[in-house]
């Protein structure tokens, strides 16, 4: 089951995340390149890869009650910037859909949301979106990474322009990665996405989201950091 409205929990299930470090860490203690092929050709088997992502589960910071993170802005329109904040529920000027999600109990839960698309609207009804979300589950749970990954849906921007995500206070803030080769030395990756190779019949990875490191919460200890050159008045 796929839920798509935020619920009673939302709040509840986003505070559990871990922060963007211990998701890191976690993920690069027990995610091989061989898991990242085996949950790829899912994406790609069920003919969804152009409908999903692979995300990291993670938080930059916390929700109080009665707000869900709501996402607003692309990287295609005149600001080049995707903002997602917390809204008070009672305060949306629109309905609310999810967008990311994790796996509890074999069911998705929404944790990040986006105001509703009707140009957008997704068939999760439909025999290979069903199929690959009850496998996808199944092969989460018996890697035991359903506490390191979830999924999101994506769009056609996603495969062209990739993005950096930082955090101002509690906003996250996603703008176009900058071509540079050193740029991966400073980041953690955090959004995948799958294509077939139909030459070599392989599975390809690419990145297409990734966490500027200077804005996660390294341990309980240590207090938030923003990168200088992305802070904002």
């Amino acid at each position: 089951m796929i839920c798509t409205e935020p619920s009673f929990d939302t709040v509840a299930r986003f505070n559990e995340l871990p922060n963007l470090w211990d998701a890191d860490e976690a993920k690069n203690e027990q995610v091989t390149e061989e898991t990242f092929k085996t949950l790829g050709h899912l994406f790609v088997a069920y003919h969804v890869e152009r409908i999903f992502g692979l995300t990291l589960l993670h938080n930059h910071f916390s929700l109080e009650e009665g707000e869900i993170l709501l996402e607003t802005g692309s990287l295609f329109d005149s600001q080049q910037e995707i903002v997602s904040q917390p809204v008070k529920v009672d305060k949306l000027a629109s309905p609310a859909q999810g967008f990311n999600w994790r796996i509890i109990n074999n069911s998705y839960v929404p944790y990040e949301f986006r105001p509703k698309n009707k140009d957008l609207k997704i068939e999760f009804s439909s025999p290979d979106i069903q199929s690959f979300l009850e496998e996808f589950s199944q092969k989460l749970n018996e890697l035991d990474l359903t506490r390191i990954f979830g999924i999101c849906t994506i769009n056609e921007e996603d495969f062209i322009k990739p993005g950096i995500e930082y955090t101002n206070g509690r906003k996250n803030i996603t703008i176009p990665l900058a071509d540079s080769t050193d740029i991966f030395d400073k980041v953690i990756e955090a959004l995948w996405i799958f294509k077939s190779d139909s030459n070599e019949k392989i599975i390809q990875r690419g990145c297409q989201r990734v966490c500027s490191k200077s804005c996660g919460i390294r341990g309980r200890n240590h207090a938030k950091l923003h990168s200088p050159s992305h802070s904002k008045t």
